[in-house]
């Protein structure tokens, strides 16, 4: 092979016609010298304690710490972020010792046909040998250096790389006990909305970023949450057939609502006792900043029946205080903060029930445009019923 008209056989003759013609640049090169079969572990069968992570492209940091409850995990989604997620256990205590024992194993670094690049030398080695040129003198030499690259044989940089064990305790020595940083650098947040647009928008908040299976969520991206129903669950109830509901002159398919009173303790085993919550009235914001009219905002702030003013129940077709389990959709989920349904409710309503919450027609309000770009942002990704 020629590199600029000028012949090379083995990589270390490429690097050096290389660094020959960019004499003022540093040129550097590496090799991978072992691999090791990592994604085997990556099974619950051969590995019990294995922990499926889903959303890794969208945190730039992530802690693994270890405490009296094992080995935990939080994140957050910039580094200059000072909100981590809530801290989650991966390993409990049980399982640290199996997962300190546990090895992959070394992947041979062979061609996995070896013979006919063998061959291939031989015939090019015999071809140098009768040319009457002298520019292919002494290649003997030359061509066994590649045998030993086919079989990874090579001595130096070429040769097999430590094993995992030699990595391990490098490692070990190299941190000499030092507690690792909590924070790397203080930059404000403004700084990264000025350099990258993205970044002005409001950030996702960090539980909604990555999802554990088995932790977090099931085998399908279900949140975990409890099922059985109790007085305090908060309830999402779809509107039964050939019936209205309305409030502020609009219908609505669903309505939020906590329990007051369980299925247990009424007559009817499938009814339960209720206080429903109203969603609000929101301007729509559409794009380019403009403002529409008024509609019902799902996403927004909702608000119990008995906080609510009279002059706004005015012409409202709402249920009795009493819920059929038939119609539940979403059970035992949290309100934020601002009383708001969370995300993995709409995820719910959406994949599951397919309510379409992520129509213009009722998602152009401020939080319902970030409930929209939080889909888009994760592509098909869905759950299954």
């Amino acid at each position: 092979m020629s590199l600029r008209g000028r012949n090379w056989i083995t990589p270390d003759d490429m690097l050096d016609l290389v660094r020959e013609h960019v004499r003022y640049t540093k040129v550097c090169s590496g090799h991978v010298r072992q691999v090791w079969a990592w994604k085997l572990l990556a099974n619950k069968e051969v590995n019990p304690c294995y922990r499926e992570i889903q959303g890794l492209r969208h945190v730039h940091q992530i802690e693994l710490s270890r405490t009296a409850a094992g080995i935990g995990i939080r994140w957050k989604q910039w580094m200059s972020d000072k909100a981590w997620s809530n801290f989650h256990i991966l390993v409990p205590p049980e399982e640290i010792a199996t997962i300190a024992a546990s090895r992959p194993h070394s992947i041979p670094m062979k061609f996995q046909e070896e013979k006919p690049r063998l061959e291939w030398i031989n015939v090019f080695e015999q071809w140098c040998a009768n040319m009457p040129t002298k520019l292919f003198e002494n290649v003997s030499g030359k061509c066994n250096e590649m045998r030993q690259l086919v079989r990874h044989e090579a001595p130096g940089a070429y040769a097999p790389g430590p094993t995992l064990d030699e990595l391990l305790g490098d490692l070990q020595r190299y941190t000499g006990g030092r507690a690792a940083p909590q924070e790397y650098f203080d930059n404000p947040e403004e700084n990264f909305g000025a350099l990258f647009p993205a970044q002005s928008a409001t950030a996702t908040k960090p539980d909604l970023l990555l999802k554990i299976k088995g932790i977090t969520h099931d085998a399908h991206g279900r949140a975990l949450r409890s099922e059985l129903i109790v007085p305090g669950s908060n309830l999402v109830v779809r509107k039964p057939p050939g019936t209205i509901w309305s409030i502020h002159g609009y219908t609505i398919e669903f309505l939020a609502c906590a329990v007051m009173q369980s299925p247990s303790d009424t007559q009817a085993a499938n009814r339960c006792l209720v206080a429903w919550y109203l969603p609000p009235l929101a301007q729509r914001k559409l794009s380019g900043g403009r403002k529409g009219a008024q509609q019902i905002d799902i996403f927004g702030s909702w608000k119990s029946l008995t906080d609510t003013l009279v002059r706004d129940l005015r012409g409202a077709q709402l249920p009795d205080p009493e819920a059929s389990l038939a119609d539940v959709l979403d059970a035992n989920f949290e309100m934020t903060e601002n009383n708001e349904l969370p995300y993995d409710t709409f995820d719910t309503l959406r994949l599951r029930h397919n309510l379409d919450v992520t129509a213009l027609s009722a998602s152009q309000t401020p939080r319902g445009n970030l409930y929209r770009a939080y889909v888009l942002s994760r592509g098909a990704a869905g759950v299954a019923v």
